[in-house]
């Protein structure tokens, strides 16, 4: 295998097992030249002895020990050139670990060079060395043919020696018939080697258009985003039906006079009254809002400029921030068509609310200006997604797969969009006030809690109201099944524990500025520490097992986290945010984790990469995540958490779920997932599909979730084959059921007892009754997930997370090698083995304890998660990005939270 580093590492291809480089080749050399002088002297010291004894018993003797010698030089440099089959790993991943670092070319060219001598050396020291070997046969056969008998027979000595003879020269033979295979084999790697680099220049020069490209669009998409935020928070501050609540609310109110004014209150161009009292002019709102229409009409100019920069997604992803169609109706016909989005705007009417002339003026133009930027676009597009057609797909794309199993659905990215548009409408408000000079009645967290309640539905309406999630009012008192997203879960709060609902905070969040940027500081005004530098020094792997707990504890933990929780983030960002500048040159998202001088894994003076999750609040104030995922334990893995996942997952027929049965052991598993792009696995074992993207990370996961579809499925066809009559949807919306029951009752028999504790949960009531119904319902309790839980509480059992997993047969005996789960993350080969399969990775988690419940984390996790086996230094560090969460999220420090 190879890597490729960074600028200022000279080392950029290497070779792994015999020789991991030209250095440690050339010293494999000099060790195998020592060996083979040492053979050779050994042989003439026999062809002496014999000439100088003319012992027939010696003889033989000799020809034994040296023909043992023979074998052992014979494998000696078979071994050698075993290795160059390795080269065949580095041929294949040079072209992409080279694109991923545009100033590694030359390095890797010169280690090839590097790699190329070696084997031209030792192809001559080959050919030297047999040639050494026959003379010293032809020498020995002289001296042997010299002797003269004593008790044995000419016929046998002759035979002898014609059979050492004739295998030496099948041993000479086949060595050089190897040799000569393998280093044609070797040139032909090199050639392709050659031809890969040669064309990587142009390669790489295409990946940095495509990075700058990006970064223009990014740009665009922040602009474009703000100019949304000046209209609306614009229309804020001067539309007529907020005269009385948020302007008032929300600007400062000016010193009182102490005389009762003689005017009458300002009014507006109707004859509303703008704010009662002498506390505000109608002169500063107006101003107020003038500049934002200024502004408006700069971005636009701005727009204009770097229009023909667009991407070959720019009219989803790009025009979708204009328009107010779902994703769903998004999705189908007319994606983001210019034309109708040119229609679209006039039925905004957003900029024609403003009142006073001169911002309508300024307005108007702004308006004026973005059809116009509409229309030019429009004439670029076309062209533009032509030539991108041709480029491919950008080399960025999902840099990592923990980038796919983080992914935000289509519906979060929309909540995002819009989430985003409050969160700098929010840091507008409160800055353009604070840069006019005005000064706040209340304290920054009181005006944030203020900004909250605003009510934005006409301004800014939701739609997650749709097919996917619907949201049917009033709930359905009678209904017997639960909904796939939990919404009427709870009929007198429907909203409660809904998939795509903000994470619950406990207390306010803890962001540097209060609003939105990661903490940087602590209380008493420190540095807060590197993540990595508290990885390694309190976090490192000890190997300690847990004697009270099997692995299936944690492997049990890991299904419920993603039955819970699930805050994606802009999986595009990912492979850009690894350089260290990345926060300022691609995304304000990207927070790279640097890595410490010191480092035992990874290379110092680069970092880690890491990108904020996206924001889900609803509401003007600070930055909050979502939670894609439902709130309650209903086995969302296996089903989904929306009607449309669901539906996708089912056979239709018999109450059953799809399944892929595998032609290699003949057991059932999830259904194959058809694209392909993020399975680290060869075509022919593609990773899974369930309701869960996150199913396929490790083979433990997907043998857990498989054991539970096969659960749903066995049930189905009892119910089935009992109940004649039943159709398809009452059979599988009751055997769903039945499982999310089943799912419920292990989780609190079995899975909190050990965690909790036994007192614990006998104190707190959270064991299932033996008998009769529970009647302690609260319809006031939120089951909505938390902050703290998420982000923090339930990561605890990143520690027991064992680095192998074993693979026994119904005896616990081993079947095959165990899984190391840093070699197999989206890796689901051996979920397809004849012996090896789900059933023996299960009976391995019964069977083999887990990780001690302590400090320590595996480096199979710590280091190496996702990591590309092979390629040294890759990988990413779970423990890491839990503290940058916790940071990203405004998790308060362990005191505050006590």
């Amino acid at each position: 295998m190879s890597r490729i580093t960074d600028g200022n590492d000279s080392s950029s291809l290497q070779g792994t097992n015999s020789f991991s480089s030209a250095q440690a080749f050339n010293h494999q050399r000099v060790a195998n030249l020592q060996n083979s002088q040492q053979i050779l002297t050994e042989l003439r010291a026999g062809v002496t002895a014999v000439q100088e004894e003319h012992n027939v018993q010696q003889v033989l003797l000799l020809l034994r020990n040296n023909a043992n010698l023979c074998f052992k030089f014979i494998n000696m440099f078979q071994e050698s050139y075993n290795t160059v089959e390795e080269k065949k790993e580095a041929v294949k991943n040079v072209g992409i670990l080279a694109s991923l670092n545009p100033l590694a070319g030359n390095s890797a060219k010169d280690e090839l060079n590097n790699a190329e001598g070696a084997h031209k050396t030792i192809k001559g020291f080959l050919t030297s060395t047999l040639h050494e070997l026959t003379t010293a046969f032809t020498s020995f056969s002289a001296a042997i043919g010299s002797i003269k008998l004593r008790g044995v027979t000419e016929g046998q000595v002759t035979t002898v020696i014609s059979n050492f003879e004739t295998h030496i020269r099948d041993l000479t033979d086949e060595v050089s018939k190897t040799s000569n295979v393998q280093i044609k084999k070797v040139e032909e790697h090199e050639a392709k080697m050659r031809s890969l680099l040669e064309e990587l220049s142009d390669k790489l020069k295409l990946d940095a258009n495509d990075r700058l490209e990006a970064q223009f669009i990014k740009k665009q998409k922040e602009l474009l985003r703000k100019m949304q935020t000046y209209v609306i928070s614009g229309n804020l501050l001067i539309d007529s039906t907020f005269d009385l609540t948020l302007i008032k609310k929300t600007l400062p109110q000016l010193p009182s006079s102490s005389q009762p004014s003689s005017q009458p209150p300002p009014q507006s161009a109707d004859g509303k009254y703008l704010l009662p009292g002498d506390q505000l002019n109608m002169q500063m709102g107006e101003s107020f809002v003038c500049r934002y229409a200024k502004r408006v009409k700069q971005l636009f100019d701005c727009f204009q400029q770097t229009g023909p920069i667009l991407m070959k997604n720019c009219r989803q992803r790009f025009m979708s921030l204009i328009g107010k169609k779902t994703m769903e109706e998004e999705s189908v016909g007319g994606l983001c068509q210019t034309d109708e989005l040119i229609a679209r705007l006039g039925e905004l009417q957003e900029l024609k609310r403003v009142k006073g002339d001169g911002c309508r003026k300024s307005l108007g133009e702004a308006d004026h200006m973005m059809i116009r930027f509409l229309i030019f676009v429009k004439k670029e597009e076309d062209e533009f997604y032509n030539v991108s057609k041709m480029s491919g797909p950008t080399p960025f794309r999902s840099f990592f797969s923990y980038g796919k199993s983080m992914s935000a659905k289509a519906q979060a990215v929309q909540l995002s969009n819009r989430s985003a548009i409050l969160l700098t409408t929010t840091k507008m408000l409160l800055g353009e006030l604070q840069d006019d000079s005005f000064a706040f009645s209340m304290s920054r967290d009181d005006e944030l809690q203020k900004l909250r309640g605003y009510d934005l539905s006409r301004i800014l309406p939701e739609n997650d109201n749709n097919r996917c999630t619907p949201k049917n009012l009033p709930c359905n008192r009678a209904a017997k099944y639960r909904t796939f997203d939990g919404w009427c879960n709870n009929l007198k709060h429907p909203e409660f524990g809904n998939t795509f609902n903000e994470l619950k905070r406990l207390l306010p969040p803890a962001y540097e500025d209060g609003i939105d940027e990661p903490r940087s500081f602590s209380s008493s005004g420190n540095l807060l520490p590197n993540p990595r530098v508290i990885s390694n020094v309190v976090h490192h792997d000890k190997n300690i097992q847990d004697p009270m707990h099997s692995h299936m504890l944690m492997q049990l933990g890991q299904l419920i986290d993603h039955d819970l929780t699930h805050s994606p983030f802009d999986d595009s960002l990912l492979a850009n945010c690894s350089s260290c500048d990345s926060s300022r040159t691609v995304s304000v998202n990207c927070v790279p984790i640097p890595i410490p001088s010191d480092d035992p894994h990874f290379l110092p003076g680069t970092c880690l990469s890491f990108v904020r999750s996206i924001p889900g609040q609803r509401q003007l104030g600070a930055r909050n995540q979502l939670n894609q995922v439902s709130s309650f334990l209903d086995a969302s893995p296996i089903y989904g958490s929306t009607v449309c996942e669901a539906e996708v997952l089912r056979e239709m027929e018999g109450g059953r779920l799809l399944t892929a049965r595998s032609q290699w052991n003949g057991r059932d598993t999830l259904p194959q997932r058809d694209e392909v792009d993020e399975c680290r696995s060869a075509p022919q074992f593609p990773c899974f599909q369930a309701g869960d993207d996150r199913n396929s990370q490790h083979p433990a996961l997907v043998s857990l979730q498989s054991i539970l579809l096969r659960e749903h499925n066995r049930i189905a066809d009892e119910l089935s084959s009992i109940n004649r009559d039943w159709r398809d949807e009452q059979i599988y919306q009751e055997t769903r059921r039945i499982v999310s029951a089943q799912w419920a009752h292990i989780v609190y028999s079995e899975y909190l007892p050990k965690i909790l504790g036994r007192e614990v949960v006998e104190k707190e009531e959270l064991l299932p009754l033996q008998s009769g119904h529970f009647e302690g319902y609260d319809s006031e309790c939120d089951a909505t997930i938390s902050q703290p839980f998420a982000t923090a509480a339930f990561r605890f059992g990143h520690s027991t997370i064992g680095r192998y997993f074993s693979r026994l047969d119904p005896h616990f005996r081993p079947v095959a090698p165990d899984v190391d789960i840093a070699d197999n993350f989206d890796n689901t080969t051996v979920i397809y083995d004849s012996e090896g399969s789900v059933d023996s990775i299960v009976l391995g988690l019964v069977s083999t304890g887990q990780m001690a419940l302590d400090r320590h984390v595996t480096d199979g996790v710590r280091n190496r998660l996702f990591s590309v086996p092979g390629v040294p230094r890759s990988g990413l560090d779970l423990i890491s990005i839990n503290i940058m969460r916790g940071r990203d999220h405004g998790i308060g420090s362990y005191n505050v939270y006590r």
